[in-house]
């Protein structure tokens, strides 16, 4: 049964070659879409889960609105927020400030 069923669709392939080509092309290019997708994900997903206590670990972002009305969120902040944090707050434990070096 099976060997009639690839045999009736080899010949619908063989007699119809665009309409063939236009469907495993477009196969072929949804799955490595999707496949490129799921990888992006899953690199998403496990960003910083090396570190065994990546609950603790946190970021402090600045926001700001200017007198345009409009509003932007940057990863930096004042330098001598860390320390002032820590001086302020007895729960944290370190500190690690960065910038861009040349």
């Amino acid at each position: 049964m099976i060997k009639n069923y690839i045999k009736v669709a080899s010949r619908s392939m063989y007699r119809n070659k665009s309409f063939t080509f236009i469907n495993v092309f477009g196969l072929a290019v949804s799955m490595s879409i999707c496949l490129v997708v799921i990888m992006m994900v899953a690199d998403q997903m496990s960003y910083d889960r090396y570190n065994s206590k990546a609950d603790h670990i946190y970021r402090i972002c600045f926001d700001d609105l200017n007198e345009d009305h409009m509003f932007s969120a940057m990863a930096t902040c004042a330098p001598m927020m860390a320390l002032t944090l820590q001086d302020k707050y007895p729960g944290i434990k370190q500190i690690a400030r960065l910038w861009r070096g040349s």
